[in-house]
């Protein structure tokens, strides 16, 4: 199965499609791997390379899958049918802003948390789904240095600095954030690991 993850990484790739680069594609089933989740959600499905090896990884887990695109949604389902995941996935589709909220009005918690989608929403995201981590429970996310320029003094284009005054923002939570014990990997676009302590 893991060379069938292969087969769907590179063919996302080829079709230009943003997904989790490959040192933090392994940082992520490494965490997977040492964790074993039940109860896992993603933020930005994509075509579902991610959230199929985390569910191969984690044989008991569950995942919840946030995706605002049609078509990404048809291409992931497709993709866990192949992995034979399909079963334990439920997805939601739409804008993960609206989406997060009503999953804690569900009372839903987590183990384990992938936020790669909008950057500029990251911190808005994180201020929910920090009451809805269990003990122990990750939150990883992907590009948050943004191409240098979050841990840079240069001031950032203007088309892109809302995104990098929210990420820095984002940042500057985590690291304030007594509940969770966060690492910053400075590899390819950034990851942060917040592990709930509290």
């Amino acid at each position: 199965m893991e060379n069938l993850i292969d087969k769907m990484r590179e063919e996302a790739i080829s079709n230009g499609q943003p997904i989790l680069r490959e040192q933090s594609f392994k940082i992520l089933e490494d965490l997977i791997k040492k964790y074993q989740p039940k109860k896992i959600l993603e933020v930005g499905i994509n075509v579902g390379c991610s959230s199929g090896a985390m569910l191969l990884l984690s044989k008991d887990a569950y995942l919840h899958g946030i995706e605002l695109n049609e078509d990404l949604i048809k291409k992931a389902k497709e993709n866990y049918k192949k992995l034979g995941v399909y079963d334990r996935v439920k997805i939601f589709p739409g804008d993960a802003g609206k989406v997060i909220p009503t999953l804690k009005e569900q009372g839903e918690r987590y183990d384990f948390v992938f936020i790669d989608g909008p950057k500029s929403h990251y911190l808005e995201y994180f201020l929910i789904l920090k009451d809805m981590m269990n003990k122990g429970g990750v939150i990883l996310c992907d590009n948050v240095l943004f191409r240098g320029m979050i841990l840079s003094v240069e001031e950032p284009p203007k088309k892109y600095r809302t995104i990098v005054r929210n990420l820095r923002a984002f940042i500057e939570e985590l690291k304030n954030n007594s509940d969770f014990k966060t690492e910053i990997v400075d590899i390819e676009d950034g990851l942060t690991i917040s592990v709930k302590v509290d």
